[in-house]
């Protein structure tokens, strides 16, 4: 009884196609699909399909595997494209290059959800980053981007393993009253130990 190895590329094929990106390896979209001709998750794909056409190595098994494979990249470099990850020709499409903030996700490993929620902020965010006429930017909205960004990074799925333990709960509720942008409520979630926490840390306590 064999356990089957299969690829978990294209589950994180976002995040791996943008850090080869920004290394420089893929720059135009037949480079990507040559790359990712040379991937495992290839080799699985055109194991499976021969397997289910019952013939190994056909020329339509091919076919139908090299255009799932271009499908797969069209769809994660168009994510990319659509939050501004990545830039491409006008023109053609064809050449693609990083953005800034390619580099950033790809330095921190940050998962593309949750650089997404950064790049497209919601209504609340845009209208309060927007500096009033003859006036800066109020207090109180400085505040709402402060907290909207906390949320997001607490809730992002890299901290999914992070747990909340009965014993922590003590503390975390001292901590809560003495942070900036403190829970309304008692600290019940793996959200909430992560507001605190990530506050705690940020502050400076000599203060």
């Amino acid at each position: 009884h064999h356990a089957l190895v299969d690829s978990q590329l294209r589950f994180n094929l976002v995040e791996f196609l943008n850090a080869e990106i920004c290394r420089g390896t893929l720059k135009d979209i037949p480079s990507v699909i040559l790359w990712m001709q040379s991937t495992f998750l290839f080799v699985r794909l055109k194991n499976s399909r021969a397997m289910a056409n019952g013939v190994r190595n056909s020329s339509a098994s091919a076919t139908a595997v090299d255009s799932e494979l271009k499908a797969l990249a069209l769809a994660a470099l168009k994510n990319l494209i659509d939050v501004g990850l990545v830039c491409s020709d006008k023109d053609d499409g064809y050449d693609i290059a990083p953005n800034p903030a390619s580099f950033v996700m790809t330095k921190y490993c940050a998962r593309f959800e949750t650089v997404k929620c950064f790049l497209m902020p919601d209504e609340d965010i845009c209208a309060a980053s927007q500096p009033k006429a003859g006036r800066g930017r109020s207090n109180n909205a400085t505040n709402l981007i402060i907290l909207r960004v906390l949320q997001t990074l607490c809730s992002a799925k890299e901290f999914q393993d992070v747990v909340l333990r009965r014993s922590e709960k003590k503390n975390l509720n001292i901590f809560n009253k003495q942070i900036r942008f403190p829970l309304n409520e008692k600290v019940k979630n793996r959200e909430d130990k992560l507001v605190v926490l990530l506050q705690m840390g940020l502050c400076d306590q000599s203060q």
